[in-house]
């Protein structure tokens, strides 16, 4: 029986540590074959970005349609879109409806550092590709900019969900790395919401995890999981990442 198939948008990471690398490293781990498009090209490492190269949307359009050829995959998620006009891409093809269970993790800048999404880019992100979203999963910061409010505990998500999920997407997966103490995922839909939690795993090598905990998330619903059996998941395959990374060599 073939395996489910996950397709990831996202940019090259020349270290395999973040982007595509660590999406085709964590769909394998999940049991699903992946398919991929290539929307940057960077030079980084675990001290951030070097140099990125933002490939044509051309290009990216092009490999979209290869990529959706034959079978559909059963998710997809994107990770650095590199401007606006690759954003726009990806809009049009979830308008047209040909990138189920849509994950969008908002990658504007690397862990380690550097852009890797241009101030339109994110602007067009927020505006026009969440509403075409199944899920979103941004960190405190990230959902708070798009809300123009700050947050910094559970109780401030809580009390923003309205304007969060008001932003169009179908849910949210507010990630809680930032919070004081242990972090605290927090699912957010229309139904009610999830509060997902765990010990802070201390590990000096953040490199990738966002991209880990998203491609994790969409293979849970390739696997057929709701958004909350696929954002428990994806914070259980983060934490075993970091489990891993703490390891002696």
């Amino acid at each position: 029986m073939a395996r489910p198939t996950a397709l990831t948008i996202a940019g090259s990471d020349s270290s395999a540590g973040a982007g595509i690398q660590a999406d085709i490293v964590t769909f394998s781990r999940e049991g699903l074959q992946a398919r991929t498009v290539v929307t940057v090209v960077t030079a980084q490492d675990h001290g951030g970005v070097r140099d990125a190269l933002v490939l044509p949307s051309r290009l990216v359009a092009a490999q979209l349609d290869a990529a959706l050829g034959g079978p559909a995959p059963s998710a997809v998620k994107t990770g650095a879109l590199g401007s606006a006009p690759l954003v726009a891409v990806v809009g049009e093809a979830a308008r047209e409806g040909r990138l189920p269970n849509l994950v969008v993790d908002p990658v504007t800048h690397a862990s380690a550092g550097g852009a890797l999404l241009d101030p339109p880019g994110s602007e067009l992100l927020v505006r026009d590709l969440l509403p075409l979203a199944f899920v979103a999963t941004p960190n405190l910061d990230e959902a708070g900019r798009w809300i123009n409010r700050p947050l910094t505990s559970l109780d401030d998500v809580r009390d923003s969900t309205d304007d969060l999920l008001g932003l169009g997407c179908t849910s949210l997966v507010v990630k809680g790395g930032h919070l004081h103490g242990d972090p605290v995922d927090l699912v957010l839909t229309e139904r009610g919401s999830l509060e997902i939690g765990g010990p802070r795993i201390e590990c000096s090598d953040l490199h990738g995890t966002g991209c880990i905990h998203s491609a994790a998330l969409c293979a849970g619903l390739a696997l057929g999981e709701d958004v909350m059996q696929a954002a428990i998941r994806a914070r259980r395959a983060v934490e075993a990442e970091l489990s891993r990374r703490r390891e002696p060599r």
